[in-house]
């Protein structure tokens, strides 16, 4: 049995899904955040976008579908 939460279902969120370019087969695979907290204001944060590009890559490749998430840089 899938146990899915009724908010991932709701016929708003898959629109909003859609909207977004999701297929109908994206709507099947687990969704997942990316956060990342890149700045070009601070140097040791700067490096994160590709981090990320690269989690975004692995997360695709093991069937999921992911989001990035942006966050104030902690410095």
């Amino acid at each position: 049995m899938t146990l899915r939460s009724l908010a991932a279902n709701s016929r708003s969120r898959r629109a909003n899904w859609r909207a977004l370019g999701l297929s109908l087969e994206d709507m099947e695979k687990p969704k997942i955040a990316v956060v990342n907290s890149s700045s070009e204001l601070a140097i040791c944060y700067a490096h994160l976008d590709g981090i990320a590009r690269i989690v975004k890559e692995e997360i695709r490749a093991a069937g999921g579908v992911p989001f990035e998430v942006r966050s104030a840089a902690p410095s």
